[in-house]
């Protein structure tokens, strides 16, 4: 055997034993420990531990927690759908915690591609439904920490709403496969580019199928157009809701069990200042009476700041948490960031969690030591066990599994 028969035998030889291990890899994502502005925390309230959040520029993920882990549900987007890794709204089906819905698109991303995403197998699979010709979303946009914007029927899955930046309310009866926009609201843009701020149905007033009280915040002050309105009629009609705040704008909001809407509030679409007439440097929190129309500030008297995310506890209409956005107050380690606050009496009275005393567990990523919760825009409770808390922040997203301990521990 000459040398180039040697050589041949010995590249062959060579390229099945590569082939052969090859077969035995098994390829996954690394985790790198996050970082970068995770824009909404959304948990299931049918389904114990199905906790979805997304994010601005890098998709929407699941939480895994027998492995603890999220699970990276946009990988399968290509170059060509780039703009769909800025996720600006997601919604679980309140019923049926496996239907799983994005509003996702990018505007400088694919010419401002848009489109709904659902799943039916807790976002292992998509479909894409291309809306771009009707509305366009911007999921890295001013305002891309309100919400939630994208909503399902608390009575049916088939039945969702959408509020958009530019082009108002859309309607879906057929699980989001087509849309239809809601005339009846007489809302399309605002001044600052963010519109429609959140949707939020009330599952305590589902007849026949589906919810009659919607709620639609609008991103913008008083003084240019209502900012709040309510259909009690499954959207056929709106109106806007009397003695709202006119000189701040609408964040979140979360209702209780009693029918007690709590709303926060701040002079901006956030999560920083977008321009002078928005500085996102005062806000307040609201209780709304949804039997009587009575109206209640029930901001915490310790901080005059903008408010992000607020959430009810589940098992206890009157326990609250809430928080800050765009305030640089100490927190651990010498970092600066926002205020997360509870409240045991519907927010009469409240406690102020990073005072009190904290610390971050860093779960094995050292440099989260020196990461702040900042832009906390959205704040959830564990409805299954509401001394756990979910934030979101400019850092990552942050748990606690004992909002009421003495000094809690994030991670």
């Amino acid at each position: 055997m000459d040398a180039k028969q040697r050589l041949a035998c010995l590249a062959a030889g060579l390229l099945v034993t590569l082939g052969a291990t090859a077969e035995n890899y098994r390829w996954d994502t690394v985790a790198m420990g996050s970082g970068g502005f995770v824009t909404g925390v959304i948990p299931s309230k049918s389904e114990r531990g199905v906790v979805f959040v997304r994010t601005d520029v890098g998709g929407a993920y699941r939480w895994n927690g027998q492995s603890g882990r999220w699970i990276a549900l946009t990988d399968f987007l290509s170059e060509a759908d780039t703009g769909l890794m800025g996720v600006e709204s997601l919604a679980i089906d309140p019923r049926d915690a496996a239907k799983v819905y994005m509003l996702a698109g990018t505007s400088y991303f694919n010419k401002g591609k848009t489109a709904i995403l659902r799943s039916t197998d807790y976002g292992k699979h998509f479909e894409v439904i291309d809306v771009t010709a009707q509305f366009k979303a911007h999921g890295n946009g001013l305002g891309r920490q309100n919400g939630e914007r994208l909503q399902v029927d608390p009575g049916s899955g088939k039945v969702l709403f959408v509020g958009t930046r530019r082009d108002g309310l859309f309607k879906s009866v057929d699980a989001g496969a087509t849309w239809r926009r809601v005339d009846a609201l007489d809302v399309s843009g605002t001044p600052n580019d963010n519109g429609i701020s959140f949707v939020l149905l009330d599952p305590a007033s589902v007849t026949q199928g589906t919810a009659k009280r919607i709620y639609v915040g609008v991103s913008r002050y008083g003084s240019v157009g209502p900012n709040l309105y309510l259909s009690k009629d499954g959207g056929a009609t709106f109106a806007p809701v009397a003695g709202a705040p006119s000189g701040l704008m609408p964040q979140r909001a979360a209702i209780a069990s009693t029918g007690r809407l709590y709303l926060t509030y701040a002079n901006g679409a956030g999560p920083h200042p977008g321009s002078p007439s928005e500085p996102m440097s005062t806000g307040q929190i609201w209780e709304y009476d949804t039997a009587g129309g009575a109206w209640v500030n029930v901001t915490p008297p310790t901080v005059n700041t903008a408010y992000g995310g607020i959430s009810v506890d589940p098992s206890n209409p009157k326990r609250l948490v809430a928080s800050t956005i765009n305030i640089w107050r100490p927190q651990h380690d010498g970092t600066s960031g926002d205020r997360i606050f509870t409240s045991l009496d519907a927010g009469r009275s409240w406690t102020d969690v990073m005072a009190r005393g904290m610390t971050v567990d860093t779960n094995g990523i050292e440099w989260a030591r020196t990461a702040s919760i900042h832009w906390a825009g959205s704040i959830e409770f564990d409805p299954f066990d509401p001394k756990t808390v979910w934030v979101v922040s400019g850092n990552g997203l942050f748990k606690t599994d004992d909002i009421d301990a003495p000094t809690s521990t994030w991670k």
